[in-house]
Order: structure tokens, then C-alpha cells, then sequence
């Protein structure tokens, strides 16, 4: 019996064990691989704290990681929300807050449109205090997730590039160096378009804030809300700032 689309693989798997699942590009799985390589990636999403009814987004195109990626996302009973690979950066943005997506699986190329970077892949760096679990997930997925991401590969040190850009985890920090790979007066052009658009969203939600009507009417987790908005813009407004006064010195 079957619950739900999630566990489809593993029930394959122990009826047709050695039998070819799945053909892609020159590389065929196995359904008792496909459903081992489902169940350990499901539990490093789930280490990284995706778990059940969470909305998680696939935007990647076709590939053996994909099919990985969609049946792991299931079989922890998390929402799975595919989007089109043809949509726009301001389109995807629009559909990850609109189903409030806990996490983006996607590949380099995605990121490469977004950030003007030429190569076809790109080199991840962790840096930081890294859970040891953590890492070990992580080196034993890392054929998969390089798969997805269009990686070289990924390399846990603690000095990082000049030239590249960061996110900051718990503890630790993404990595992603940059040298030789953009145009720097085409970042610079696009970073200053994003911080124009986040300054008037800045003003149009302080302009709603400041309204006492609208203060005073709506109810408070909407007011909330709307603040929270604001920080999140303020610090994005900052991260860009800092990038744009890099690109300059």
C-alpha cells in the first residue's frame, strides 16, 4: 500500500531490485540505485531542516538529479514546487514568496543568469565552524549536489577569495569565488539597478508604515508583517551596498 508519491521508489525498488530505472545521457540507474540515492539525499534535506509540509522549490532542468531531487522532496512529505527553468529572475523570486518556499534546489547556470557569470560551472567553498556531521553529509552527497548545482566541486576551507560572493549560514558560510568569471562593470551596472529597486521598496513600505490609518486599521500581523519586510529589505540594501563599494575601490 502506498501513501503517497514519496515512497513509490523504495516499493519499486524491492519489486524490480536490478532492473534499469532510469536512462539519462549516457548514465542508467538501477531501481534499487535510484531509490538509495532518493532515501539519502531525502535524509540530507532533512538534516538541513526540511521536514514535512515544508515548500521546497525545484528550478533546474531536466536531469537524473532532478528526478532524485523531486522523489527526495516527497518522500519527506515536504510541497514540492516545481517551476519553469523559462521564468525570469523577478518572476522566480515572485513564486518562491508567494508559496513561502523553505528552500531553492537549483543548479549554477540559474545563478550564473542572475550574476553575469560566464562558466558553465562553478567552485563552492564552506568556511567556518561546520557541524561534523554536517560535513560528512555533505562529502557523501557531494556527487549529487554537485550534480544539481553544476559544480566542480566543493571544498571546505577557511580562507576565502577576494573576489567572490557569501552567504552566511549558522556558523558557517557559502562561498562562491568569482575571479575571472564576471564582467565587473556589468555586475556593478546590475548591482545598482537591484539596490535602486530595493531603496523604492524600502520607500513605498515606510510610506505605508508611516500612514496611521493604515497602522491603526490593519491587523497586527499584517503591520508585522510589513516590518519585517523592511528589515529584510534594509539588510539586502546593505549586503548590496558592500558588493557595489568592492566592485569600485
Amino acid at each position: 500500500m502506498i501513501d503517497h508519491i514519496g515512497q513509490m521508489p523504495s516499493v519499486a525498488a524491492k519489486k524490480f531490485k536490478t532492473k534499469e530505472a532510469l536512462y539519462f545521457e549516457g548514465q542508467s540507474f538501477t531501481f534499487e540505485e535510484l531509490s538509495n540515492l532518493i532515501e539519502k539525499f531525502s535524509s540530507s534535506l532533512n538534516s538541513l531542516g526540511i521536514k514535512e509540509k515544508d515548500v521546497v522549490t525545484l528550478y533546474a532542468s531536466n536531469s537524473w538529479e532532478w528526478i532524485v531531487s523531486y522523489f527526495s522532496i516527497a518522500r519527506i512529505g515536504a510541497i514540492i514546487n516545481p517551476v519553469n527553468t523559462m521564468l525570469t529572475p523577478s518572476e522566480i523570486k515572485h513564486v518562491v514568496n508567494d508559496c513561502k518556499a523553505k528552500a531553492i534546489i537549483t543548479s549554477s547556470d540559474k545563478v550564473q543568469a542572475n550574476i553575469n557569470i560566464k562558466n558553465e560551472t562553478l567552485h563552492l567553498i564552506l568556511s567556518g565552524e561546520i557541524k561534523p556531521e554536517l560535513q560528512s553529509m555533505i562529502a557523501d552527497q557531494e556527487v549529487i549536489i554537485s550534480g544539481i548545482a553544476k559544480l566542480d566541486g566543493i571544498e571546505f576551507t577557511s580562507e576565502i577569495p577576494d573576489e567572490s560572493i557569501e552567504k552566511t549560514m549558522i556558523g558557517y558560510k557559502i562561498i562562491i569565488p568569482l575571479a575571472g568569471l564576471i564582467d565587473p562593470q556589468e555586475e556593478l551596472t546590475r548591482l545598482q539597478k537591484e539596490l535602486s529597486d530595493v531603496e523604492n521598496d524600502i520607500k513605498i513600505i515606510g510610506s505605508k508604515l508611516s500612514n496611521e490609518q493604515f497602522v491603526a486599521k490593519a491587523p497586527a500581523a499584517v503591520v508585522d508583517k510589513e516590518k519585517a519586510k523592511v528589515t529584510e529589505a534594509e539588510n539586502k540594501k546593505a549586503m548590496l551596498e558592500k558588493s557595489i563599494a568592492k566592485l569600485q575601490a
